[in-house]
């Protein structure tokens, strides 16, 4: 995964992108990007014995991931203690090196979360400007709104206070 969708990754839970994992599939497939983000073996992400829910995600993953973004975000830095981090490191002739975590999700959490943040192009990172939306997203330099629906919206309410006010001032 490039440092770009390992942040895009980040920034879709942060917005809550996958929001109705009831619907057949969706549950399993954000369990395996965790998997895939985190670099804990395929599986794992929900444990044997553990209820294989939406909420087990949203508590173990999404909610300690959406915490350090928005410290990070309002306070400009956030900080943890970590846990011990196990790690498989493997090799294989004419393969490159690959890592693995083993157990300690929060840990990793803290770690990958660290290491996207690093490697990810954070100088795009932009909050909606929208006051209903304040999505998180990666844009270009002037780029205020997340979406053209949340630029149209704004533009329209703009646009609409403006006919208020002048109707205002006609009818005095």
């Amino acid at each position: 995964m490039s440092p770009e969708k390992r942040l895009e990754f980040v920034l879709d839970l942060v917005n809550g992108k996958f929001d109705d994992l009831r619907v057949p599939g969706r549950l399993d497939t954000l369990a395996y990007e965790i998997e895939q983000f985190l670099r804990i073996p395929q599986g794992q992400a929900i444990p044997p014995g553990v209820e294989r829910s939406a909420a087990t995600l949203q508590r173990g993953y999404i909610d300690p991931i959406r915490a350090r973004i928005m410290t990070l975000l309002d306070k400009g830095e956030y900080e943890v203690d970590l846990e011990k981090i196990r790690l498989r490191v493997s090799h294989s002739t004419g393969q490159p090196v690959s890592w693995t975590g083993i157990g300690y999700p929060s840990a990793l959490i803290d770690w990958q979360l660290a290491a996207a943040l690093q490697d990810g192009p954070m100088h795009k990172l932009r909050r909606c400007e929208r006051v209903v939306c304040g999505k998180l997203y990666l844009g270009r330099p002037k780029q205020r709104f997340c979406d053209l629906k949340c630029s149209n919206a704004e533009q329209q309410a703009r646009y609409r206070a403006r006919q208020r006010r002048g109707s205002k001032v006609k009818g005095a």
